[in-house]
């Protein structure tokens, strides 16, 4: 199968890029070569003192926390809402915040017990009593990519030689049980490992309450046979590229995540009722009486908070793109 283009990289992250790689090999798995680009703590995208987020041209993407009073409103409400109890008993754990006080630092007050944010590269022993939210943490972990070829399933990798990066295709077959036993010559699957050893360390903690995840994504099936050409992307200046080794350290990397697979990470950890909604449709249900508050106390004729809530809550903008999986998980 023919291979996408090399791509040239300065001297200091080859250099990085080659101390990551397993003694003796010149080459990362594409999952490794993204932690390094993206988490290492010298070079990695996320890790740098950089504005990432936003509307203006200097920055690459923007997200719902661009909207931060709004959508903190929300979110608190909805909250509430789900929990039917005293919030003040719990602590909001916000894990990736691209702003150090996370979506409730810019809020008067909060209901909430306390507010810690967990930043990229940070660990965390999550309190018995917590709300573990995220707004898309998930498609920003690495992924495994692999691509049917010759009969069999292979994983992409990245060979450093000099100040070059080039792609190819790791030494044996790929055995993953949730891969179909075929497919059509040259798809690829994007597969989100990251996500999921994310999510499991996660739950894997001995804590209680709700777990509320913003994100995009699709279920396994449509992944697997719907997508050839498999769902990692770029962004970088608010636009979007399919090149994966384009100026590392310098551009985001995202894909979709497998809602299936998380629900059922979830479940498997003892978290019950596990729920998949829209964005609009998870705020229309949980959040209307702050939805009503916000349209009855804004202006007449055109107000910001209303353009805010058109943004969060339109099919057409982030309403229908943006999904929100959630469960509690009791008390022992």
């Amino acid at each position: 199968m023919h291979l996408p283009p090399s791509r040239r990289v300065s001297p200091a992250v080859a250099k990085q890029l080659l101390n990551a790689c397993p003694r003796g090999q010149d080459h990362l798995s594409l999952f490794e070569y993204m932690e390094t680009v993206l988490y290492h703590p010298l070079i990695g995208y996320y890790m740098g003192d950089r504005k990432r987020v936003g509307r203006d041209r200097n920055t690459d993407f923007y997200t719902a926390s661009s909207i931060r009073e709004t959508f903190s409103r929300l979110v608190v409400a909805s909250i509430r809402q789900l929990l039917g109890e005293d919030s003040s008993r719990y602590t909001f754990v916000e894990f990736g915040p691209e702003t150090g006080s996370g979506i409730l630092g810019g809020m008067e007050a909060h209901p909430f017990k306390s507010n810690v944010t967990v930043l990229p590269g940070s660990t965390l022993d999550i309190p018995a009593l917590s709300i573990v939210f995220s707004n898309e943490l998930f498609d920003a972990q690495p992924f495994r990519r692999f691509v049917f070829t010759s009969g069999c399933w292979r994983e992409f990798g990245v060979r450093i030689d000099r100040d070059e990066l080039q792609w190819i295709l790791l030494p044996g077959q790929v055995h993953l049980e949730a891969l179909p036993r075929s497919a059509a010559e040259g798809y690829v699957v994007d597969w989100p490992d990251g996500c999921h050893r994310l999510l499991t360390n996660i739950v894997r903690q001995p804590w209680s309450g709700l777990f509320i995840a913003f994100d995009y994504g699709m279920d396994s099936r449509t992944l697997l046979s719907a997508r050839p050409q498999g769902t990692g992307r770029t962004y970088s200046r608010h636009r979007m590229g399919t090149d994966l080794l384009e100026r590392p350290t310098e551009i985001d990397i995202t894909h979709h995540v497998a809602w299936d697979l998380m629900e059922d990470i979830l479940g498997s950890h003892g978290f019950t009722g596990v729920r998949l909604l829209r964005q609009e449709a998870f705020f229309m249900q949980f959040a209307q009486a702050e939805i009503q508050c916000i349209m009855e106390t804004s202006p007449q004729g055109f107000a910001p908070e209303k353009q805010s809530l058109m943004e969060l809550l339109h099919p057409g903008n982030m309403g229908h793109k943006f999904q929100v999986l959630f469960a509690c998980r009791p008390q022992n």
